[in-house]
């Protein structure tokens, strides 16, 4: 019976105090927002300029859209300022030296983007804000926004981006509302990792700007969001299978002329470079002002592996003249020098024929020979300068890469 009293006893003291706490709370909120109204901006004796400070960590980067040149992030925000008509002594209410309540209750200033393509800035005013028995407000949010971001694009898949994020009142001039930060830099600790892009750093920096229309300081905090490709992704299927195809174009110079698959390679080559192009045009913005080095890659093996073909016919062409007179001034400034160069044995028929017929037989499998000869020649000069001039050509375009 003791214990039960007991018990009971406790539970009254505690209900009690539970009662008492909540009194002092609604009396607090009570006085302090009786004559408050949150839509002024707080203006106290000697205070006529607002201070806000502000902090920014960046949660995610949820898509980087190159072609429309857009970022989306997730943003974790930061605002903490003095509101001189939110005070009380705490003495006065329990100890009471901090209160949290909706954003709509208390004056919050009309920070954002300005290059946000949102339709509004997400986040400012849908929680709820800490004020401090000094009258020291933090208001804390996450928004998911999208900026505009300029993409040069010139060393992709090896580019590097800056994005710059400019946070500032729409309204307010600097003489009403002064923005300062907290940090130089945004806080990447709880950074979710992103498959794409990485985020090195994001400095940031005050700038107080003048414009002609108004003699009023315009105050903006810039936080310059650097991003650097991950490209790997791009290396294995996109740069690696295009060499590969790209050099299995000299196959063509290898192939016999008898099994008819000359050209029809080259042709599959160029179809291959042709669908690897358009599958980076597909990620790059539509822009005169700067072309990848990636795409110049792509044109120069196309024109590459078309002259190639051009030259494939012109061997196939070559070889089958058959039993057509060669003449005289091409096997001396042609046939010989090429044979030479490329050491190949012209397997010219010399001997002689002891009666015409016989002799027009000598002859026309000598001029055939001629001809099947030149093809290979041409054949073996055209693979030198094709792989000397592919090699030159990706050294030139990928060491440009910065």
């Amino acid at each position: 019976m003791a214990s039960n009293t007991r018990y009971m006893i406790i539970f009254i003291s505690l209900f009690g105090l539970s009662l008492c706490s909540k009194s002092t709370l609604i009396k607090l909120t009570t006085a302090v927002f009786s004559d408050y109204d949150p839509s002024i901006r707080p203006y106290c004796q000697g205070h006529e300029q607002v201070n806000v400070t502000m902090d920014l960590a960046i949660r995610q980067l949820i898509d980087m859209n190159e072609p429309d040149q857009i970022i989306k992030l997730n943003l974790w925000i930061r605002l903490r300022w003095m509101d001189c008509l939110l005070t009380w002594n705490p003495s006065d209410y329990d100890n009471i030296t901090d209160l949290i309540v909706p954003f709509d209750k208390v004056w919050t200033p009309d920070i954002t983007i300005y290059d946000s393509v949102s339709q509004e800035f997400y986040g400012l005013e849908k929680f709820r804000a800490n004020i401090s028995y000094d009258g020291a407000i933090n208001y804390n949010f996450p928004t998911v926004t999208e900026i505009q971001c300029q993409v040069d694009v010139t060393n992709f898949p090896f580019d590097k981006q800056m994005c710059p994020m400019q946070f500032g009142s729409w309204i307010y001039t600097g003489n009403l509302l002064d923005m300062n930060l907290e940090n130089d830099r945004a806080d990447l600790s709880a950074l979710k990792e992103n498959v794409e892009w990485e985020i090195p750093r994001v400095p940031a920096v005050k700038h107080v700007e003048q414009y002609s229309i108004n003699s009023d300081p315009f105050v903006d905090l810039t936080y310059n969001l650097y991003l650097k490709r991950k490209p790997r992704f791009y290396e294995a299927n996109i740069i690696l299978p295009s060499l590969i195809i790209t050099f299995l174009a000299t196959l063509g110079f290898l192939l016999p002329v008898e099994s008819g698959e000359k050209v029809s390679l080259e042709v599959t080559v160029m179809l291959s470079l042709t669908v690897f192009q358009l599958l980076v045009a597909d990620r790059l913005p539509p822009s005169d002002e700067a072309r990848p080095l990636l795409g110049e890659f792509f044109t120069f093996t196309f024109i590459l592996s078309g002259i190639t073909t051009f030259v494939q016919v012109a061997v196939i062409n070559i070889y089958y003249r058959g039993d057509r007179k060669m003449p005289v001034w091409m096997q001396k400034l042609v046939l010989r020098p090429l044979a030479k160069i490329t050491l190949t044995r012209a397997h010219l028929v010399k001997q002689k024929a002891r009666d015409d017929d016989n002799k027009q037989e000598v002859d026309d499998l000598d001029n055939t020979t001629k001809w099947q000869t030149l093809s290979i020649c041409i054949d073996r000069v055209g693979l030198i300068l094709f792989i000397v001039i592919l090699t030159i050509g990706c050294i030139v375009i990928f060491t440009n890469f910065t």
